[in-house]
């Protein structure tokens, strides 16, 4: 069949004037390929602009049957319309999604920078105020993760927030309650530093100067070199103000013995001293000689040769002092027997408790501790039937250190079985030994020498002797009655 040509200007399917419509061309074309979709859309509107392709050419294939073509555009429609659906909703999701994972790192993040803000606190800061900031912490992150969905994730995610806010603030409660014992030690350490400097005060600073030393374990250096240094400074300074105190009352008082009494004390605070201290300070060393000199200066003063003829003699080898309740007794490792007017000490072996043999000398001993003889002038005769023995002087039995001479038979001009008379005298810091046909003999006490004590016979195992003769004249106390 012929075909007319379309008159210039007219497409196929048009209508001529008056006339009726050119019938479009009937040439086959190749189905369009879809378009390629734009990057970053959504998978969803991907496929629904394939399936809109797909519905116009499936119309402008099967024009033919008009019902199918409706059919097949609403079906389109229909896919279009759930890609849309389904991409506002994901859209929604997604928002909802990025805004719980916006909260989430918040309050990490949140829960993370006070955390360094703790640890960063010095010990002076105001604690109080970080413990508010840290519970309304709390608070916040609950009050924000309540949009967060309620799966496993979350539900560990606000226990593992709440438990790491609790223990900041268990953390601040901790340190300020040691902030507040480090500035309490620091105002003791003060008190102390004043009050080791005050004749009034300086009683308080034993009882303060245990607490700083147990709070120095967890101070700085500077902390710790100034409790040394009091505690140091508290032993100088009690034996400077005991001394200081003995001289105005002795300067106060009217005759020597008074004038002595006022000594004792710190005396005995010297001796208590040096009995403990490893190492002697040079202060107190210092201290303490001045203190000697003064207290034997005003010992020769008093303890005149006269006043020593004056005062009674004691004969210690009389019945009345041999009772039980009297003045001798003894310790492990030691017999005694009273043979006429005479005592017989002899060394023995002792044991303990499992039938060892211990190894040290038995004492038999005078007792001048109880009414703490000072000053004493003692005659005595003695008898070294075998081996050795210590004469102890100012002896103690509660472990402070008499002056210790020893005899041995064979040696030092003493032989077995020998009577020998010695006068013994102790006076202030000094012991002179003086003998018929012999030069005197004298010695200085240490510091640690007991102030004051009795007699004591100390004897080694297998050592014997003899005491014929003990006549003792107590100056002071005068009488040996205090």
């Amino acid at each position: 069949m012929s075909t007319t040509p379309n008159p210039p200007g007219r497409t196929p399917g048009s209508r001529l004037p008056g006339g009726t419509p050119t019938p479009p061309s009937r040439k086959p074309t190749a189905p369009s390929a879809p378009a390629p979709a734009a990057a970053g859309t959504p998978t969803d509107i991907r496929a629904s602009s394939r399936s809109a392709a797909m519905v116009e050419e499936f119309a402008k294939t099967g024009g033919k049957d008009r019902t199918f073509t409706i059919l097949l555009i609403v079906c389109g429609v229909l896919v279009v319309g759930g890609g849309i659906a389904t991409y506002v909703w994901r859209s929604g999701k997604g928002e909802r999604e990025a805004r719980e994972v916006q909260v989430r790192t918040a309050a990490e993040e949140a829960v993370t920078s006070m955390r360094a803000s703790v640890d960063k606190l010095a010990d002076s800061e105001e604690y109080d105020v970080y413990v508010k900031q840290v519970d309304q912490l709390l608070k916040l992150s609950e009050e924000k993760l309540v949009i967060v969905k309620q799966d496993g994730y979350d539900i560990k995610l606000r226990k593992s927030l709440r438990d790491r806010i609790d223990n900041m603030k268990s953390d601040l409660i901790n340190r300020k309650e040691t902030a507040q014992g480090k500035k309490k030690s620091r105002d003791t350490l003060k008190e102390a530093e004043e009050a080791v400097e005050s004749p009034e005060k300086i009683a308080s600073v034993a009882l303060k100067l245990q607490q700083l030393k147990i709070a120095a374990n967890a101070m700085d250096k500077d902390f710790t070199d100034r409790v040394i240094a009091i505690d140091r400074k508290l032993e100088v300074n009690k034996m400077k103000f005991a001394l200081e105190k003995a001289r105005t009352d002795a300067a106060a008082s009217s005759d020597f013995e008074s004038k002595l009494r006022a000594y004792e004390a710190t005396m005995d605070l010297f001796r208590d001293h040096f009995k403990r201290a490893t190492k002697a300070d040079e202060h107190i060393i210092a201290l303490y000689k001045s203190a000697v000199s003064e207290w034997d200066d005003l010992v020769l003063k008093l303890e005149t040769p006269e006043y020593e003829a004056g005062t009674p003699v004691r004969d210690l080898l009389a019945q009345k002092e041999r009772q039980p309740g009297g003045v001798w007794g003894g310790t492990d490792g030691v017999k005694h027997e009273w043979s006429g007017r005479e005592l017989v000490i002899e060394g023995i072996a002792a044991v303990d408790k499992d039938g060892k043999e211990r190894k040290l000398r038995g004492v038999y001993s005078i007792d001048g501790w109880t009414q703490k003889w000072t000053d004493i002038v003692m005659d005595i005769e003695f008898t070294i039937v075998a081996g050795e023995f210590d004469m102890m002087l100012r002896y103690r039995p509660d472990g402070y250190k008499p002056y210790t001479a020893t005899y041995k038979a064979g040696e030092g001009g003493f032989n077995a079985n020998e009577l020998y008379r010695m006068t013994v005298r102790i006076k202030g810091s000094s012991v002179e030994f003086e003998q018929t046909d012999q030069p005197k003999n004298g010695d200085t006490l240490q510091p640690s020498v007991s102030r004051n004590g009795g007699i004591g016979f100390a004897v080694p195992k297998g050592a014997k002797i003899v005491i014929s003769r003990c006549d003792m004249r107590v100056l002071r106390p005068r009488g040996g009655q205090r």
